[in-house]
């Protein structure tokens, strides 16, 4: 059962930052992306640099988003009743862990130990943040949540994920500054991308278009089976959600109650495999 929880859990979270677009919030328009296959990559490299995950979405050919949004459709289909219970924990559990944050510190040692800089303060500061993300974005209700649209949440909230995931990565970053690409063999549909590394080939990628745009032969090629497969591992998740929902429902109500007894007295024994 607190498999099914975990599973459940993590499976808003990760959604919510696949993201929708919530009313009121700005719309973003699509990119325009560089018609030459070597200045196309170069583009998406730069927009790694700065976090800009709606132009990297829009390197996916049209077919290719909708099947995304195929797939964050499905995940809509997650019972409403149990999400919306999940995301209720959310705020209660960092009230709670903020409150008592002397008792959780010496079990964030790790987390510190692996982000040079990185606090407990600080980590309960980027959660504070990613949570507001998630509220602002509509994705605290299965309602908004069910309306899904990648394209528009990365738009408007992908550079602050990026942001908040970017102590994790930041010394990596100089190493795309070392990036460079030629194109080479360019037809109308078909081209090989030459990568460099400080100014020496690291490989070749084999490009064709899809639907007008440069993608690598390779990914076009293995798509429409990963997507299918994609598809089945959701439909299965989905239906063991379904099958289990009342253990489900009952190992949240149990969750809801641990929470609010480490909130009143800071016990993490009140708090299950703490």
């Amino acid at each position: 059962m607190r498999r099914l929880l975990a599973m459940s859990l993590m499976l808003v979270l990760a959604v919510g930052i696949a993201g929708c677009k919530k009313d009121g919030e700005k719309k973003i328009e699509p990119p325009k992306l560089a018609s030459e296959p070597d200045k196309l990559a170069q583009q998406m490299v730069d927009a790694a640099k700065t976090g800009d995950l709606h132009t990297i979405y829009f390197v996916l050919p049209e077919s290719y988003q909708k099947d995304v949004q195929g797939l964050m459709a499905k995940l809509g289909k997650i019972d409403a009743e149990v999400y919306n219970s999940a995301m209720a924990l959310l705020p209660k559990a960092i009230a709670a862990a903020k409150k008592h944050k002397d008792k959780l510190a010496p079990m964030m040692g790790m987390a510190t130990a692996m982000v040079p800089g990185m606090t407990p303060d600080k980590i309960f500061e980027a959660i504070d943040k990613l949570y507001a993300i998630l509220e602002k974005g509509g994705l605290t209700k299965h309602e908004t949540f069910a309306k899904l649209d990648v394209a528009q949440f990365l738009g408007n909230h992908g550079k602050a994920i990026f942001e908040l995931a970017k102590p994790g990565f930041e010394d990596k970053l100089p190493m795309l500054d070392k990036i460079t690409f030629e194109a080479k063999d360019v037809k109308e549909d078909g081209a090989t991308l030459i990568v460099k590394m400080d100014g020496k080939k690291m490989e070749e990628v084999a490009l064709i278009k899809v639907e007008g745009k440069w993608f690598p032969k390779e990914g076009a090629d293995n798509w429409k089976k990963g997507i299918e497969e994609a598809n089945k591992e959701l439909d299965k998740m989905i239906a063991e959600l379904e099958k289990n929902k009342e253990d489900i429902k009952k190992g949240i109500a149990q969750a809801d109650e641990a929470i609010k007894k480490f909130d009143e007295d800071g016990d993490l024994g009140a708090i299950p495999g703490m």
